[in-house]
This record gives C-alpha cells, structure tokens and sequence, in this order.
C-alpha cells in the first residue's frame, strides 16, 4: 500500500540526537511528503520523499490518527482509543 501524507517538518519532538540527524536535512517549517514508515510500540518512524533513512514522526506535524491509519503496525491493528 502506498501512502502520501503532507506535513511540515517541526523539530518539536524527539529524542537530542534525532533532531540534530533531521536538521541537518531539512530546514525547520519545510514542507515535506511521508511515504513510509513503521508504528511501533515506543516510536513511530516515517520515511520521507526523496530522503534516505527514516525518521521519528515526533519531528513532524503530521496528523497521529492518519498516521497509525496508513502505516503498518508492528503489533497489527492499532488501538488508537489508546492515544
């Protein structure tokens, strides 16, 4: 399945050394384009067009709901009562 979802790369979440990996690829209120990624039981990460590795979607301001909604779980179906 593939997926496109619009967002802005904020840098207002995350771990010290996941901001400082993102910015030195993007510039803070960029827009970008996730094309990937995972859900995960402490983090979610997306891939982002055009861009190799992946990223904490926390860095993001992209919407959580379509997010656990498009991306693959690694526990199945997300419960997003939980969030």
């Amino acid at each position: 399945m593939s997926i496109r979802i619009d967002t802005v790369y904020t840098a207002e979440g995350g771990y010290p050394h996941e901001i400082e990996k993102a910015d030195k690829v993007f510039t803070r209120g960029q827009k970008v384009v996730i094309v990937g990624g995972r859900v995960g039981s402490f983090r979610t990460v997306v891939k982002i067009e055009g861009v190799e590795g992946d990223f904490n979607s926390c860095l993001f301001d992209a919407n959580k709901e379509e997010l656990f909604k498009k991306l693959p779980s690694e526990y199945g179906v997300v419960d997003l009562h939980k969030y």
